[in-house]
């Protein structure tokens, strides 16, 4: 019998940590009810794989939930629209996890799971059929399962890249490996705050960067990179203990950290990590002379 804790959303949802404020079992509830409720979005399902077009926070983990048993599709963002249209095409996509604002990114017939408001509530679109699904009242999760299980080998995920024929393809296995090797080496903990500077599609290693923290049963918060003075400033006020980025976020932390008349600490900072290599250069250096944390690049 399949180890429930093998699959990434499951083994998420086992960790009892919270993202952006929300608990991680809740937003895996919600995505399992919301499979249970909406008829229409099974059939948009059926022998299909589903596509997500979201930032990287509580709405993704929704959304893997309810892709349970086939491979979550990432959207590229920076796509046109008709690029967005192929790689659904290419993909074998019935249905998008998506929000309101991107709707007309997408053809009138493509079934669209808004998540404005989920955990609370989802908003099922289907041709000319509207309706809105409660995920609130639902039962909780009975988990049982080896914390540390090794993950399935089926599809979990897919990137797709606009201008790129191919797809990066990853298994729940080899995400929850990635995960837990973050975990480790970073020594995460349920008292860890991560900070995971979020690019809008999320990649393997995203995902993985989100992963960690939360197998931990610790807290996550996803921030975009367009202020970084808030991030700092956000690091300096809400005990975040580690920062998890890729080497433009930290470009940009540190250029923010050598402004001329701001004066920033991070006092509960005790990790960094640069997924994806720093590459040539001085940013490793000056980002431990900014803040008297390595900025690590090896996971």
């Amino acid at each position: 019998m399949t180890d429930p804790l093998s699959l990434y959303h499951f083994a998420l949802a086992a960790g009892g940590g919270r993202i952006d404020g929300v608990d991680v079992p809740a937003l895996v509830a919600a995505g399992v009810t919301l499979l249970q409720r909406s008829a229409p979005l099974v059939r948009a399902l059926a022998g299909r794989r589903a596509a997500v077009l979201l930032p990287l926070g509580p709405g993704v983990v929704v959304a893997m939930a309810a892709s349970d048993g086939r491979g979550a599709v990432f959207l590229d963002p920076q796509a046109t629209n008709a690029e967005l249209a192929h790689q659904m095409t290419e993909a074998g996509v019935g249905a998008v996890f998506t929000m309101t604002a991107m709707t007309a990114r997408f053809a009138p017939a493509t079934t669209l799971v808004l998540l404005d408001d989920a955990p609370r509530s989802a908003r099922v679109r289907s041709g000319e059929l509207v309706r809105d699904v409660d995920l609130g009242s639902h039962h909780g999760l009975m988990l049982e399962g080896a914390r540390d299980a090794i993950g399935l080998d089926e599809e979990c995920g897919v990137e797709c890249v606009a201008g790129k024929g191919s797809e990066t393809r990853w298994s729940h296995r080899e995400i929850l490996a990635r995960a837990h090797a973050i975990r480790a080496a970073l020594g995460l903990t349920p008292d860890d705050h991560t900070l995971v500077l979020a690019p809008f599609a999320p990649r393997t290693a995203m995902l993985a960067a989100v992963g960690a923290p939360l197998l931990a049963g610790g807290q996550v918060t996803t921030m975009t990179m367009d202020s970084p003075h808030d991030v700092m400033a956000y690091v300096e006020a809400h005990g975040v203990t580690a920062i998890v980025g890729d080497v433009l976020a930290f470009d940009l932390l540190v250029q923010s950290l050598d402004a001329p008349g701001i004066a920033r600490t991070a006092p509960h900072l005790r990790n960094a990590a640069c997924l994806g290599g720093l590459g040539r250069g001085t940013l490793a250096e000056r980002f431990r002379d900014a803040t008297g944390v390595a900025l690590r690049d090896d996971l």
